[in-house]
Formats: C-alpha cells, structure tokens, sequence
C-alpha cells in the first residue's frame, strides 16, 4: 500500500472517456479530501472543456447540472489549449506545449488538488511530466455502453464548441498505432466514430499506465460489481485509510444522463461489436469480470432490445459557429491587458449570442473578397483555395493580379476555370498595392468585402465566424486573430479592440501597443466611408486605413478565433530608416486630423517606439551594448517628446515630435555595427 505523507499535498488525477464513472470516482476524491483538507484544496473538472471555476461545487450540487446546457460553463482557456495540443502523445518531451498550460491545469500549486480528465488518455505522458508526484486513475469502460450513453448527448470530437477533432484524430490513430482507417470513416455514422474514439484511447491509457506503481487501472464494469473492493483498492492506491463513508460517496446517480434504454440501432450494435469483444479481452488483463456481467451487457443490447429508428439528433442544439465565436482563443503568452479584457470579451460575446437576432439566418451576408496577387506564383493557389473552401464560402472572389511578371497569370486562369466564384482582373501595368485594392474593391458587386493578400491564406472558419458576430451590421467591422507563419509561429491576440469606438479605438490602433487585425469583415460602403486607402502610400497604408476606419465604425466586433494565416515578407520588411520614414509621413500628413481631433498625440509617441522596437526586436542586434545603446536612445527619445506634449499643449508638438524621430532613426542606423539584418 502506497502510504500518503499528509505535509505533503495529495493530488490525484482521474483520466478516462467520457461516460466512464469518472464523476463518482471525483465524488469519492472530494469525500476523501473533504476528510484530509476539509476546503482548502483545488479541483478541476474535465478543464478542456469546462470551467472549473463556474462548476467548482459540482458535483455535490445537484442544481449544478443545468450549467451543462450553458455555453458560459465552457472554459475559453481549456478549448484553446485542447485544440492546441495532439490528442495522443508518446513522448511529452516532443511536443510544443502551449505557455499557459501549467498555469492553467494548476500544476505548480503547492495545494492538495483532484483534476477530472475526459479528454486527456492519449496525453497521459504530458500530464506525468505536469503533475509529476500524482496518483493517476484512468478507468476504461466498453465501448456499448459509452456510446449508448452519449450518442445523444455530445460528440468527443468536439463538434459543438469548436472544429471537429475526428480528422486529426484518424491522422493520430495512424502515426501513434500505426493503424489507417479507411478512408470513408469520416462520413461513417456519429456511434461507431464515438466508439473509435472510445477503443484507442482506452487502448493508449491501459498500455501507458501498465507496470507503473502511481498507476491503477478500473474497468468500470468490475467497479459496478464490487464498489466495496474497488474503493478499498483507490484508497490504498493514494495512500488515505479506508471508511465506509467512502463507498457510500459512490452510490448517487450523477452526470447527465445514465445508460438506461438503449438508444443504439441494431446497425450502431453490430458495428461496435468487434471493438467491444476487443474490450472485454483488454479489460479482462487489468480487472476481474465475470461471464454474468457480459452477459448482462450482450441482454440490454439484444435485437429485441434495441429501438427501430435512429435516436434524436446529437446535442444540446449549440451551433459549433454560435459556440467558437464565444470561445475566445488565447494567445499563447498571455499578457496582463488581455487578462483585463477577458471578462469584457465575455460579457459582449453573451450578449450577441443572447441577441434575439440569432434566430434569424440574416448573418448569412453576401460578400465579395479581394485577393491581391503581384509575383506571388508560390503561394496564390494556397491563398485562393483558403477562401474557395471556406465553412461559409463568399458570392464572389476577385483576383486582382498587378501586372505580376511571374507565372501567376496562368495560375489565376487555372484558377477560374475551376470555380464560376472567381472573377480575375489583370493589370496592363503596376499600379501598387493600394490602388489594385482599391479598384478592385469598387468593381465588387456585394455589399460587404474582405482582403487577403496572395501569399497570406485564410483559416478555415475565418468568413462564417465574422458573419455570424457582424450580424449583417453595415457600420461595425468584424476581426479575428491572426497566425503568422514564420520560422517561429506566433499568435497575435486581436481581441483588445472588441467593441472599442471613437478615440478608444483610434488610441490602440496609433499607440500599437497590441497587435492590429488584418483583413477585416466590413461593408464595402463604410470601407469608402474611411476613404480607402492612399494610393500614394506604399507602406503602412494599411495601417493609415485602419486609424480612418476607427472615426467612422460603430463597434468593433470580434469572432473569436484565428482569421488570417500570415506570411512574413513584402513590403513590411523594409530597413528599419524606410519603414520609419513611412511611419512618421502616415502620421504627420495622412491621419494627422485624426490625431488631433481625437486627442492622440501621446498615443503617436507610444507608436514610434513600438515601431521601433518591433524593429530592434527582430534585427541581427547581437551585441549587449548594443541593444543597450539603442534602448537608452529610445526612451531619451519618448522623455523629449512628452516633454515637449506637456510644456507646449500640444502646440507644435508633433512636428517637434517628428523632427526627433526622424533624428532617433539616423542615430539608430549609426549605432547598429553591421548592415540591418530583418528576420
């Protein structure tokens, strides 16, 4: 018997599928703890899905059950970190753990802690590596059962909060087993695909946790059959003595729903059985089961059991756009501004999905969207194929080619054979980038417009996600974040700009202290309304748009999720001197009005120098005193020109302003001992 140490904290971790007697092992656990702690422990409860804060007395609480059936129950955090991480991993060491997850799982709290997982046996090794002193449950259960319990219920592959899991799970079922299945399993029906899910990760778990002394293995079907024992055997396993309070912990119904009548065809059984005699002989290795209970099980599965028609459609009726719109995907490395706004974000994304307007099918808008292409022969097909296979697909897309010298041309043809969709416009000579935009963009015959530049492509979900929240809105603008698809991927969190307007907005759009959206949703009248963009401006004019387009939008609205996949290049990796020089021209000539009426000069300031620092993070700057040269100069820099704010009011400030940047930005050049470098 393992003996617990009581001045060390006691964490226990209960792994299994769903629908498996985790939620009375978890109420044996808080008996147990209830008894060692009394309330000062943590718990979690399935984190990668639910907030564990919003069911943190569940499941003593029976009136907690109906928080299942409301989308604030879903945890934002734990549905990113899902989809972020593989569904089985070998070998935890290999794998890119997203920063916040420690955190979030609450694996360095130094207090006693239970965490429930129903969707972590196939990342059993990463949760070693979490929890490293822990005693670990994974309990199985056969295949008939679960199923028949959830087929009505929900789906494991997440369908109803964010995009399914089941084609990377087949993908995973290859590489980890090594086992293809065919390739028509994708439109087999909802049972047998719960049950694959169910069978290799119950297959993943029992091989992982064999042999291993923090390990203890239940089939849940021997549990049923001798609590009594089994509990015995939990206690043991962590180290508590046993009482008969404990067993007793086991007997509540809990969860919401029971296996009861069964709901299965006699189609859904005799396709499962193969993996449920695979079962039977797995379980049979960790735990005693007799021939009355299996017996048992085949009875309530019999033909003469079984109902004639399919059961009711799956789900709560979430819809999986409604549901990854409110489903706010966080930024790897959490900053503390968007910890700030998180409780913003949720109380605007309730309130468009409590809007009577989502009865309605009105966000279904007609939109045009605008791909520019200029010699981009490598990445164009990629970049129209994003926006051809979208979940909500556009009316119209139009390629505007200006006078690329390369093969696009042929590509763009090859293109538009394909798909009536596409509509091209080929340039006699190069215009540049924003007035191919611009002319492009008139020539659309739909009401709303969206961008994308050739060698960026789309998410998947990107147009229905930002329909859904515009809602048809012809003076809001709908986002989304942004991938880039460097050497080292990140993930710019865009979600600070939800629901700002007026100077608010056009404060954080100047200042660049978050990162700006891209390809924004929009109605091609208020995308007049900002003026498009400047045709005699090459760079930053994008940037010098979205400042226009803060004094004329109503509302920001934001989807949730991922928007654009960006590609470093183009213009924007322009030397540091040229990119600057660009940057003061947007802000001394183009959008000074703007700055001005909206109060924004210490916000043109705070601009500069995350210009600047945005350059100096990324350049070959080697060299210590180097960067701290440079440093030093920049905020000599700020210190001047908010002096200067301050002593003057304003007056002639931001040419003062602008005169000792275009200083700063010699003086820089001049102290970096090498050619500027860009990555």
């Amino acid at each position: 018997m393992h003996q617990q140490d009581l001045n060390s904290p006691l964490k226990t971790v209960i792994s299994a599928v769903g629908r498996s007697g985790t939620t009375i092992i978890h109420n044996l656990l808080l008996e147990i703890y209830a008894d060692l702690y009394g309330d000062d422990h943590d718990q979690l409860y399935e984190p990668f899905l639910w907030d564990s804060a919003a069911l943190r007395d569940y499941p003593r609480i029976a009136s907690q059950e109906k928080r299942f059936a409301d989308m604030d129950s879903i945890s934002s955090e734990g549905v990113y970190c899902h989809t972020a991480l593989p569904l089985f991993i070998d070998d935890a060491t290999d794998i890119s753990m997203p920063s916040n997850l420690p955190k979030y799982l609450l694996s360095d709290s130094k207090r006693p802690l239970i965490a429930k997982f129903i969707r972590a046996n196939g990342r059993l090794p990463l949760l070693d590596q979490l929890y490293q002193k822990a005693r670990f449950i994974v309990l199985i259960r056969n295949p008939l059962d679960v199923v028949n319990s959830v087929v009505t219920r929900f789906s494991f592959f997440g369908e109803e909060n964010h995009k399914s899991d089941f084609p990377r799970f087949l993908e995973e079922i290859k590489s980890i087993f090594g086992i293809a299945l065919p390739a028509n399993t994708l439109e087999l029906p909802a049972a047998y695909k719960a049950a694959l899910w169910c069978h290799f990760m119950n297959l993943f778990a029992v091989r992982h946790a064999q042999g291993k002394e923090n390990y203890i293995t239940i089939a849940y079907e021997n549990f049923r059959e001798n609590k009594e024992i089994v509990v015995k055997d939990i206690c043991a396993h962590i180290g508590v003595p046993y009482k008969n309070t404990y067993a007793e912990a086991t007997l509540s119904t809990v969860g919401r729903t029971t296996v009861g009548q069964p709901k299965l065809t006699k189609s859904d059984v005799e396709s499962i059985m193969p993996l449920f005699n695979e079962y039977w002989a797995l379980a049979s290795q960790v735990s005693t089961l007799t021939a009355s209970t299996l017996n048992q099980i085949l009875t309530r599965y019999a033909d003469n059991n079984l109902p004639s028609s399919p059961p009711p459609e799956r789900g709560f009726g979430w819809s999986p756009v409604r549901a990854e719109g409110h489903i706010i995907k966080l930024q790897a490395e959490t900053s503390i501004q968007q910890a700030k706004t998180r409780n913003r974000l949720s109380e605007i994304q309730h309130s468009y999905l409590a809007s009577p307007q989502l009865a309605k099918s009105d966000w279904r808008i007609p939109i045009s969207v605008i791909v520019t292409s200029f010699n981009n022969v490598t990445t164009l097909e990629q970049a129209v194929k994003s926006v051809c296979h979208q979940s909500y697909p556009p009316q119209e897309i139009i390629i505007a080619d200006d006078c690329s010298t390369d093969q696009s041309r042929d590509i763009i043809n090859t293109l538009t054979a394909s798909n009536n969709r596409i509509k091209p416009i080929f340039r006699d000579s190069n215009i540049g980038v924003s007035a191919n935009r611009n002319d492009a963009i008139k020539q659309c015959r739909n009401p709303f417009i969206c961008q994308l530049d050739g060698d960026d492509a789309y998410n998947h979900t990107k147009l229905e996600r930002e329909a859904y929240v515009l809602m048809g809105n012809q003076d809001h603008v709908a986002f989304s974040d942004t991938e880039y698809m460097g050497s080292k991927p990140t993930y710019w969190d865009c979600s600070w700009l939800t629901a700002l307007s007026g100077n608010d907005a056009t404060d954080g759009m100047v200042s660049r202290r978050s990162p700006l959206p891209r390809d924004m949703l929009m109605a091609k009248e208020l995308f007049f309304a900002a003026e498009g963009y400047r045709e005699n401006c090459s760079i930053y004019e994008d940037w010098a748009f979205k400042i226009r387009l803060t004094r004329v939008a109503k509302d920001w609205r934001y989807s949730g999720g991922t928007g654009t996949l960006y590609r470093p290049g183009g213009l924007s990796q322009s030397g540091t001197e040229k990119l600057m020089d660009a940057a003061l021209w947007v802000l001394s000539s183009d959008v000074s009005d703007i700055l001005h009426e909206a109060n924004a000069l210490p916000a043109v300031y705070e601009g500069l120098l995350n210009l600047l620092r945005k350059k100096y993070n990324h350049t070959l700057l080697q060299n210590a005193q180097t960067r701290d040269l440079i440093a030093a100069k920049i905020d000599s820099f700020l210190k001047e020109v908010n002096l200067d704010f301050i002593q003057n009011k304003g007056n002639g400030a931001a040419t003062q302003a602008m005169k000792k940047a275009e200083l700063l930005v010699k003086t820089v050049e001049l102290s970096i001992p090498q050619p500027l470098g860009v990555s």
